[in-house]
């Protein structure tokens, strides 16, 4: 299970909760109950892209060693400008709601 709270010692809340998934992975039963990530991603997931991408600086290699296509390796690294992969993680679960939000609404089918 996947929990992140981060403490701002500018904001008035002590933490906050950043979101709640599956962590348990893709090849193991998971035993949380909790949902699977929308974008396909992991917290574990984002850190080996990031440290893969340090290591062989091509989109291309990292691409194929993580399995996900290009595209998705550009907007997961993307998203993890600046952040933690968890909030990395929060902030391509909001990209996902907000597409699927869009697609429903165009009536495009998209697989949500």
């Amino acid at each position: 299970m996947l929990t992140t709270a981060t403490a701002d010692p500018q904001s008035p809340f002590p933490a906050t909760i950043v979101r709640r998934f599956c962590a348990c992975g893709a090849t193991n039963r998971c035993r949380c109950d909790l949902p699977p990530a929308r974008s396909g991603w992991t917290v574990e997931g984002l850190a080996e892209l990031r440290q893969l991408m340090r290591e062989h600086a091509s989109l291309e290699t990292v691409a194929l060693l993580t399995g996900a296509s290009r595209r998705e390796c550009n907007v997961a690294l993307n998203a993890l400008v600046g952040r933690t992969p968890a909030h990395a993680l929060a902030a391509l679960e909001a990209r996902k709601t907000r597409q699927c939000g869009r697609d429903a609404r165009g009536d495009r089918g998209a697989a949500c």
